[in-house]
């Protein structure tokens, strides 16, 4: 580690451009951030739309930001709480789609009009890439963005007491866990909903368990 600060990158920029290279980082990476708190926000008021179609996208948005501004404002414990518990949140709900996920491709279950298969890995429609390897590259610069804030591992070793040992540590975590609740769940999509049933507009874990909620309805 070159130097442990709690200035992380800006305080390297400084060094080595100077106030303005230290200023223009610096800004970048709040105009980064800023942009990046707006699209989640909008992304909330659209999956709360989802469950609730009567709700307008900009009052859940806007909600879920007074929720967000005023935990921060409280206390720092207070954020770092509620954080933990909406990590917590996600994490299990990424573990129950995995679980479920898995028994359905076990069990040859039927989604919407087709079954949960390894094969739709490899469907004659394109499998995985309906649209040729080409789209896969093309989409890199959203899969950069939505792995936005992996940096924050070496932001917050400018405060850890032993960086030495918690960053290398830190960083295996971080690779273990884009491995199974990203890569696995988006590969176990594909296992479970053919890409020809995919409409835009839709996410394939949305349209995928409401595919099969329905067919439980009607069939109970």
């Amino acid at each position: 580690m070159y130097r442990q600060t709690s200035g992380s990158f800006v305080s390297y920029a400084g060094e080595m451009f100077g106030k303005k290279g230290a200023f223009l980082s610096g800004w970048m990476y709040f105009i980064n951030w800023a942009m990046t708190g707006i699209a989640e926000l909008i992304a909330i008021g659209l999956y709360f739309q989802f469950f609730f179609p009567n709700v307008p996208v900009e009052l859940s948005a806007i909600a879920a930001l007074v929720l967000l501004v005023a935990v921060n404002l409280f206390s720092v414990k207070a954020f770092g709480e509620f954080e933990f518990w909406a990590s917590c949140l996600k994490v299990a709900a990424i573990l129950i789609f995995l679980a479920v996920g898995t028994f359905m491709v076990v069990t040859n279950a039927q989604v919407g009009t087709g079954h949960a298969s390894v094969g739709n890995l490899f469907a004659a429609d394109g499998g995985m890439f309906p649209k040729g390897g080409l789209v896969m590259i093309l989409v890199l610069n959203a899969v950069i963005f939505a792995y936005n804030a992996i940096e924050l591992v070496g932001i917050t070793a400018g405060e850890m007491q032993n960086p030495e040992r918690e960053v290398p540590k830190a960083i295996r975590a971080v690779v273990i866990r884009i491995v199974v609740f990203y890569v696995g769940s988006v590969t176990l999509l594909a296992m479970l909903l053919p890409s020809d049933q995919y409409h835009a507009g839709t996410s394939r874990s949305s349209r995928c368990s409401a595919r099969w909620a329905c067919r439980g309805w009607a069939t109970s």
